[in-house]
């Protein structure tokens, strides 16, 4: 099992975007989305740069805490706080799923191809960041 956080404000896969070069398009993605995606790779190895990726089916669970916002009132500060209410912001939680998987290829795994289940939370916290847990799956 591998377990890594990743401080800061959660972050999600943006689209790509689209340039034309002498007559040919060329796909690349934001400066915002390989930056972060450079730190989720940091922080992988900084934990387990001595492991070989998973060749087996994988198992994927994400927990993504957003800052609690200073405009909700002192009650809706302690709910946000207690889990009773949920960030409905962006980024969007397939988002949030799509770059942790892509930047953790040929690290955690082979291929993201290879996450045959995944959970995905949304929460409130003090502590804005992004916990990540990699298992093989198990499950029937």
């Amino acid at each position: 099992m591998f377990k890594f956080t990743i401080y800061g404000k959660p972050q999600g896969k943006g689209r790509p975007r689209i340039t034309t070069r002498g007559g040919f398009a060329h796909a690349y993605s934001s400066k915002q989305t390989v930056d972060y995606e450079k730190l989720i790779k940091e922080e992988w190895l900084k934990h387990y740069s001595d492991t070989t990726p998973l060749k087996s089916a994988i198992y994927l669970q994400i927990n993504a805490y957003y800052k609690i916002p200073t405009s909700f009132k002192k009650a809706d500060k302690e709910q946000a706080r207690l889990g009773v209410l949920r960030p409905f912001t962006k980024p969007d939680f397939d988002n949030i799923e799509k770059i942790i998987a892509d930047a953790l290829n040929k690290l955690a795994y082979n291929d993201d191809v290879q996450i045959t289940t995944n959970q995905t939370k949304r929460r409130y916290s003090t502590e804005p960041r992004v916990e990540v847990l990699i298992c093989e799956d198990n499950t029937p």
